[in-house]
This record gives C-alpha cells, sequence and structure tokens, in this order.
C-alpha cells in the first residue's frame, strides 16, 4: 500500500487491503466555489442592499438554505472512496458501502480521452470506467476520483486474472466469448457485426484514435471503437495467442 494512505483493515470476504482511492478532493473544492461563489454574491450584493423590510431576511434565510444545502452536497462528494482488496473492492459513497467481489464481475469497460482546451495549451486526461457484474449491477468510475488510470488498470487486471479461467473453459467447450457490440471469439475466429474473421486469416491489430483496428490477409481491416469493447485488455492478450498459435501453419 502507497505510504501515504492509511492502513485499512482486512475484509473479511475479500482479503487483506491492497490500495485506497479517495475522491479528488481539490475537484470537489472547485465545485463549490463554482456553485457557492454566485449564490453568495446574489444575495450579499443583490439582495442585502435593498431598501426594503424583507431584503435582510431572505438574505439571511436563502444563505442558510444554500449553505445547507451546498454543504450537504459537498460532503457527500467528500466521503466517497474506493479500496481495493485481495479478492475484491469496496464502493463508498456518504455513508452508503458496497462490496465487489472480483469474480462476481462480468465484464469491464475502459473509456480514455485527452481532451485539448485554449488551442492545445491545456490538456486533460478523461476516464470513464464501467463495472458490470452478473448479478446486473453497475458503477463507473471517473476522473472525481484520484489517480483513475491506475484504478481501472488494477481493476481490470484482477478481473481478468478470475476471468481467465471461465474463457479457457468456454473455448475449451466450442464455445465463443462475448466482447460487446456484436464482437465475440472462438476456435474458429473473430466475430464481427461486419465480418467474420478467420484465425488463419488474421494478421494482426493496431492501437489508435480511440480504436482498435483489426488487419487480414485479405487487406479488408475492422474498425472498432474501445469504449464499446469489454475486457479490452482480456480480448488482446487472447488476439495475441490466437495468432502466435496460426503462425507456426503459415
Amino acid at each position: 500500500m502507497d505510504n501515504e494512505q492509511p492502513v485499512i483493515p482486512a475484509d473479511p470476504a475479500l482479503g487483506a487491503s491492497v490500495a485506497i482511492y479517495p475522491t479528488n478532493r481539490l475537484r470537489v473544492l472547485v465545485i463549490g466555489t463554482i456553485i457557492g461563489a454566485p449564490i453568495a454574491v446574489f444575495f450579499g450584493l443583490g439582495i442585502a442592499p435593498l431598501e426594503t423590510w424583507w431584503a435582510l431576511p431572505v438574505t439571511l434565510v436563502g444563505m442558510a438554505l444554500a449553505t445547507l444545502v451546498l454543504g450537504w452536497y459537498i460532503l457527500h462528494l467528500w466521503y466517497r472512496e474506493i479500496i481495493l482488496y485481495r479478492r475484491g473492492f469496496s464502493f463508498r459513497e456518504g455513508s452508503s458501502v458496497i462490496f465487489f467481489a472480483y469474480d462476481e464481475i462480468k465484464w469491464v469497460g475502459l473509456q480514455a480521452q485527452r481532451l485539448a482546451y485554449l488551442g492545445g495549451l491545456v490538456r486533460r486526461d478523461v476516464y470513464r470506467i464501467e463495472v458490470h457484474t452478473y448479478a446486473g449491477d453497475k458503477m463507473t468510475i471517473t476522473n472525481a476520483y484520484r489517480r483513475p488510470a491506475e484504478l481501472g488498470t488494477r481493476i481490470t487486471e484482477n478481473v481478468d486474472r478470475v476471468l481467465r479461467p471461465v474463457v479457457n473453459k468456454k473455448l475449451a467447450a466450442g464455445e465463443k466469448v462475448d466482447f460487446g457490440a456484436g464482437l465475440s471469439l472462438s476456435n474458429e475466429g473473430i466475430i464481427t457485426e461486419t465480418m467474420p474473421i478467420a484465425w488463419e486469416d488474421f494478421m494482426g491489430y493496431t492501437l489508435g484514435g480511440g480504436k482498435l483496428t483489426l488487419q487480414t490477409r485479405s487487406a479488408h481491416t475492422v474498425d472498432l471503437a474501445l469504449g464499446m469493447i469489454y475486457n479490452i485488455a482480456l480480448f488482446i492478450d487472447l488476439l495475441k495467442e490466437k495468432r502466435a498459435e496460426v503462425r507456426p501453419r503459415e
């Protein structure tokens, strides 16, 4: 566990704690300032100076209500965190805590995008990690948490480690494995919405521009949006392995 992180007790079901990812509290403070400043200006400079009997009570009541609502909202965002354990992780929002075991998770979707502002002078990486369970539960992780790229990578690695035996068993039984958006993989090849690709015809892949491009011997290519592919790291690992198995027979 990182040195700056507090010691988290082990969970009886999920095991020892590994790391904690709190909410990005600087972001929370900025949000509070952006919302609170106009409200304070409105009541302090717009209502309070009015020479009417109701100006002062409206200002006091309005400021009190705004402070109460904004304070609740800030505290709700402030006390959010994700704790990774050996066999799963917890997701906390305020006083509510939900636990996910890695073997409960069906798929993880990763999206990453670099945004540019002011003609490219300011750049910002935006992350969106979706986690879906077999039971139909769903959670979304964004830049609201610290180190979202690292968090997404660690969750993906742990989920893939649990999913890999399940995938191997399906392939050994001659079944196909789904990876979302009409994309699946079998012992015969890759199935996409536009065309099937037999392993003998598969020549490789490239990553870039937010898409995965599958290349074939016949010079046809298939572009797949990365954000639409589930368990992308596991899918690419399988592509590499299947490609290596076919190559000696070329």
